[in-house]
């Protein structure tokens, strides 16, 4: 697979001028029915390996406050 640099992140909002992410991640998910499986895709502007740890820890601090991993790790 080619990988790609990325140049920017930009969100545009329904009722609100778009906005432009200086340093960011962005998550894509596509479902294939035919065989049950998920790819996933991630894209990120201006990150760099610390930013990406401080990312990931994050993710799995918010999955524990919303039960997702099991009372043993709340």
């Amino acid at each position: 697979m080619e990988e790609r640099t990325a140049k920017r992140i930009v969100i545009e909002y329904e009722d609100a001028p778009t906005r432009e992410i200086s340093k960011g991640f962005v998550a894509q998910f596509t479902e294939n029915e035919e065989d049950d499986t998920i790819t996933s895709t991630f894209d990120m502007v201006g990150m760099s390996g610390k930013d990406l740890e401080m990312m990931v820890l994050s993710i799995i601090q918010l999955g524990m406050k919303l039960g997702l991993f099991g009372k043993e790790y709340q």
